[in-house]
């Protein structure tokens, strides 16, 4: 079903402990370390081949608080806007606003979305691979991506936020009876804020 992994960070699923620990900060000295590095490059790389909009470090077998983002619904959900490969390391997420359902999946729960409750509003603080302070907003179904990747470095599945189990579909049947269906308005924004350090 998915891309082969790498030996060294291979991906992990539901079942596997990992998944179910708070992951553990990077210091500044780790972050340019060439292990920490080579993890980075195999976020984006598993991201990509993936074919996912998001991708944290426990999911690769590393305790640590890592993930990225990008867009990938091109063709099968074009709502979503583009959003370039973007690292958060250490992020902080102050959510707001008023709880929405988004369909959300997840690599280590292959072949099924479901339903869950998220805020529509989030601002992140984080480190970027360089260990520069950046600074996100994000809004709708991009501030359910960031949430559900944050999840991960908390030990928290989505399975866990859902509030009716019923609202669980397979993979195939979401994207005959459900993508097509999802509101322009819920599509979401993001910006960078500012950047701390230069």
């Amino acid at each position: 079903m998915f891309s082969k992994t790498s030996k060294l960070f291979p991906l992990i699923y539901i079942g596997n402990s990992i998944l179910r620990q708070r992951a553990v900060p990077c210091t500044i000295s780790e972050i340019s370390d060439n292990y920490t590095q080579k993890l980075i490059k195999e976020l984006k790389n598993q991201c990509i081949k993936q074919g996912a909009v998001g991708l944290a470090a426990p999911q690769l077998s590393v305790s640590k608080r890592i993930f990225v983002i990008r867009n990938k619904w091109t063709s099968e959900m074009p709502l979503l806007p583009e959003i370039p490969l973007t690292v958060l390391i250490n992020p902080v997420i102050t959510t707001s606003g008023e709880n929405r359902n988004s369909w959300e999946g997840c690599l280590s729960i292959p072949g099924y979305f479901g339903s869950v409750p998220r805020k529509t509003s989030v601002v992140v603080n984080y480190l970027n691979e360089e260990g520069k302070e950046m600074q996100m907003e994000a809004t709708d179904s991009i501030a359910s991506i960031i949430q559900h990747e944050h999840d991960h470095l908390e030990g928290i599945l989505y399975l866990d936020r859902m509030e009716n189990r019923s609202d669980i579909v397979f993979e195939n049947e979401f994207f005959k009876f459900y993508a097509h269906s999802l509101k322009e308005t819920e599509k979401g924004t993001f910006n960078f804020l500012n950047l701390y350090s230069q």
